[in-house]
Formats: C-alpha cells, sequence, structure tokens
C-alpha cells in the first residue's frame, strides 16, 4: 500500500508540474497559446488570464509537496511558508477563474461547472487557512485535500481534452463535459479518501487521537 501512495504521488507530482511548465505561455498572454475558441475574450481580458495562470500554476506546483510527509514533519517552517505561498496563489486563481468561468466557452453549462469549481475552490481554500490558524492540523489537512483535488482540474482539463482529440471527438462537444468531469470525480475520491483513510496514514492516525 505504502509503495502504491508512493507510485500515485509520483504520478500526481509529475503531472501537476508538466502542467505548470506547460502553462508559461498564459503567465506570459501570449495570444498565440489561446487557440481559436479562447483567443478574443482571452485577449480581451489579458490580465485577467495572466492573474490566474500565475496564480494555478504556484498553487499546481507547490501542493504535492505539501503532501509529502517527510516535509510536515521534519521541515514545519518550510511547509508553512510553502503552503502560505500555495494559499496566496489559490487565492488570486480562484476569483479570476470564476471572473473567466462566468464567460467559459461552451454556454451555461460550461459556465455552471467552472464557476462552481472556482467557489468551492476558492472556500477550501479559505476553510484550510482557518482551521491551520486555530491549530486544527487535521482539519486543515482534511480542506487541503480538498482543495488540491479541485486544483489538479487545471491537469484534468488538458488530458482529457487531449484524448478527446485523439479519439476524433468534437471540442464544442466535450467542453461542457470537461468543465465539470475535471473536478467532480476527484472531488469524490478526496472525500472517499477523507471517509476511509489508508492504515498509517497521518489522516488515520488523527482519527484514533
Amino acid at each position: 500500500m505504502k509503495q502504491f501512495s508512493w507510485i500515485a504521488w509520483g504520478l500526481m507530482t509529475y503531472l501537476a508540474l508538466l502542467t505548470a511548465i506547460g502553462s508559461y505561455n498564459y503567465v506570459y498572454g501570449d495570444p498565440a497559446a489561446f487557440g481559436p475558441y479562447f483567443h478574443d475574450k482571452y485577449v480581451a481580458h489579458l490580465t485577467l488570464v495572466r492573474s490566474h495562470a500565475v496564480g494555478a500554476v504556484l498553487a499546481l506546483a507547490i501542493g504535492p509537496f505539501q503532501f509529502w510527509r517527510w516535509l510536515r514533519r521534519r521541515a514545519r517552517r518550510l511547509h508553512r511558508a510553502a503552503g502560505i505561498a500555495y494559499l496566496s496563489g489559490v487565492a488570486v486563481a480562484a476569483p479570476t477563474g470564476l471572473a473567466m468561468g462566468v464567460m467559459a466557452y461552451g454556454g451555461p453549462p460550461a459556465q455552471i461547472g467552472f464557476s462552481v469549481m472556482a467557489v468551492l475552490w476558492l472556500g477550501s481554500g479559505i476553510a484550510a487557512y482557518q482551521a491551520a490558524r486555530a491549530r486544527r492540523f487535521a482539519d486543515h489537512e482534511r480542506h487541503m485535500i480538498r482543495n488540491y483535488a479541485l486544483t489538479f482540474g487545471a491537469v484534468l482539463v488538458r488530458l482529457y481534452l487531449a484524448l478527446a482529440m485523439r479519439a476524433g471527438l468534437s471540442f464544442e462537444l466535450v467542453y461542457p463535459w470537461i468543465s465539470w468531469l475535471s473536478w467532480v470525480p476527484t472531488l469524490i475520491f478526496a472525500e472517499r479518501i477523507l471517509i476511509g483513510p489508508p492504515e498509517g496514514s497521518d489522516l488515520s492516525h488523527s482519527k484514533q487521537a
């Protein structure tokens, strides 16, 4: 089980860093990277897009390392500093993501999907911060698991789009579905972890305490 956990963490970290690095065009606001479906709206709201990209990339890249047990137990100051940076990224990316969600391509289904995601993303980030401030670290960890499940949606949007395009499906057809599939299954999976954490995990220890 421990070996599986390391493999899962390694895969999550690899995909997160790959997506973060691959998003540099959005950080610099290169219009050529936006594609035909987003170009006009993104160019018209370039500061919004850049702000969202910077915050999301920061959270996406830092997040996996916050679940590294050694860092939490042996380098608490570094864990705390990284956590502040992570939540700062979410604090920027979630509100700007909500603004972008309202004008998302795909009409109401996609707009509602991405907007709900952004609200939950911000809300779980605030809850995680408040729990840490109150030294309720078990609650903090739970909210952070939920929050990163939503952060990881940035990876899944790109993964699902790549798979759909390879399968010959049209962007217009799949994008509204992806606006929900990019975060609902991962959030359900996160809740499943929280209901029944693996034996020996930090969460199982907190339940036994």
